[in-house]
């Protein structure tokens, strides 16, 4: 099958929207496919020196598309990252009317945001787009643990809840699709409101087959338990919940806190308190051994994000064998399978934190329920390879192929 792939992030060695740009370009060549892959400029040198590693492959064609050279000097901050990836829609859709003839399907893959949208519909080719996420929002009640990002956190509540139900591009984008893909049931709502002929839950996130220890990790608890927090320091992220769990809890447990970001400065503030000093090390931006590190020597994997689609350090974590303590919310909800953690349901601020405390309280007297939790996710996490999604996504590209020509005749 030959297939045009779409994904403005893509840069292999990476996590998050990146990564998965570029592991469905490799995996769905190693399932025998010829693939287009029309890519941002961003990532070039590092797909090519992937490529020249392994050898250039016949089957996959990369091709950078960037803005217009006349805009970049205006795009500038957060308001610009946007920008540009709207006018870099508008260049692959050109770029791509020459390449089409031949294509049996296209696939649109990053950023996975029903927000962010594609114009490659248009193209009258069979057309896949997610997996996405975007129609889940953060509960109430939680202004305080966003602090100055709460007033851009209710602008998108809106904008999500009013605005883009009735947006006619979206709406255009849902009805001629062939095929979304979502990672949350809030986004399934959505898009079935927006007219969406045919979607399937699939999971964006994936790991390497060789991402995975060969043998279930196996964890002595000792008399501290030592609880993971991993993900960048954004408001929506609620690093706060974990620090304030850590303060409520007055039982010998260490908190690990992997990764930076804008609130950087406020964790610094935070963690000099006297009664966290040592219960609490920030590591920052690590490489990924050390990443691997922490995963290896935590005893519970704690996600606090007040919205996401999924997270895709919850699927790295049940791979190392870590029982979750989470939100019961968006993709973790759906995803983290009930007998692999604990699932809080979310209130109030105050019955939230006592849900959270109560659950670490548990696994730290119940090391046995930690085993048992963490090898029910570890099982989960094999299921979640990227060949195995190439493979799923190829069943679903013939099942959206044969219904066009049934279409057709």
């Amino acid at each position: 099958m030959r297939i045009l792939l779409s994904a403005y992030a893509c840069e292999p060695n990476r996590g998050s929207e990146p990564g998965f740009g570029w592991n469905w370009a490799l995996h769905l060549v190693q399932e025998g496919h010829d693939v287009v892959l029309m890519t941002s400029p961003h990532g070039r040198s590092a797909i090519q020196r992937q490529i020249a590693l392994n050898g250039k492959s016949q089957s996959l064609n990369v091709i950078y598309v960037d803005v217009p050279g006349w805009a970049k000097r205006f795009l500038k901050g957060q308001v610009g990252v946007i920008a540009h990836y709207y006018l870099w829609q508008k260049s692959v859709l050109k770029a791509a009317k020459g390449l089409i003839k031949n294509i049996d399907i296209i696939h649109h893959v990053t950023w996975g945001s029903i927000k962010g949208g594609s114009d490659l519909w248009r193209l009258q080719k069979p057309f896949v787009f997610g997996p996405i996420g975007g129609g889940q929002l953060a509960p109430p009640g939680f202004s305080s643990i966003f602090g100055r990002g709460y007033l851009l956190e209710q602008i998108r509540t809106f904008y999500t809840k009013n605005i883009l139900p009735i947006n006619p591009f979206t709406k255009s984008l849902m009805r001629n699709t062939a095929l979304v893909l979502v990672t949350n049931k809030e986004t399934l709502l959505l898009v079935k409101r927006l007219g969406v002929k045919y979607v399937e839950f699939f999971l964006d996130t994936g790991l390497p087959d060789s991402f995975y220890p060969t043998q279930f990790p196996i964890r002595n608890q000792g008399n501290v338990l030592k609880l993971l927090w991993v993900g960048r320091l954004y408001p929506r992220k609620a690093f706060r919940l974990a620090i304030e769990v850590l303060k409520a809890l007055k039982l010998p447990i260490k908190l690990t806190i992997v990764g930076d970001g804008p609130l950087g400065p406020k964790l610094k503030t935070l963690i000099k308190d006297p009664s966290l000093a040592k219960k609490v090390e920030w590591w920052g931006q690590v490489p990924w051994q050390k990443v691997r590190e922490a995963y290896l020597t935590s005893d519970v994997f704690l996600f606090t994000s007040l919205r996401e689609s999924f997270g895709s350090q919850i699927l790295e974590a049940m791979a190392f064998g870590l029982p979750i303590v989470t939100l019961n919310l968006h993709g973790a909800r759906d995803w983290v399978p009930d007998n692999a953690g604990i699932k809080v349901d979310v209130g109030s601020l105050k019955t939230t934190l006592e849900g959270l405390a109560l659950s670490v309280e548990r696994l730290y007297r119940s090391p046995e329920q930690c085993s048992v939790m963490g090898r029910v996710g570890y099982e989960f996490a094999k299921q979640q390879t990227w060949s195995y999604k190439a493979s799923s996504i190829s069943q679903l590209y013939r099942n959206v192929i044969r219904k066009q020509n049934e279409i057709k005749h």
